[in-house]
């Protein structure tokens, strides 16, 4: 599914958490992506969003895309104003 971003209308893809959450990716594959996309089922249009981990994306031979927020401008001015104290430090994956 794509779409704009209301922030800096940029074109973005829409996907799926692995538990169900929209996800708003930069359109085009990125060298610094970090998820890969599956279809969620045949002729379905929402694709589902699978992190992949570091040591695996050498290995992986398909388009990894980026969360769009991580690139945002509109986002890393956000995370400027509110400070070092309010932004999350890590991310933690189940499984890991």
């Amino acid at each position: 599914m794509v779409g704009a971003c209301r922030a800096c209308d940029a074109p973005l893809r829409w996907a799926v958490t692995i538990n169900g959450n929209p996800v708003a990716l930069d359109a085009l594959p990125s060298e610094r992506g970090t998820l890969r996309l599956e279809p969620t089922a045949p002729g379905s249009e929402i694709e589902l969003a699978v992190y992949v981990r570091e040591v695996d994306r050498p290995k992986h031979a398909g388009a990894l895309y980026r969360v769009h927020r991580v690139g945002c401008p509109a986002a890393v001015e956000q995370r400027r104003a509110w400070g070092p104290s309010r932004i999350r430090t890590g991310l933690r994956y189940e499984g890991d």
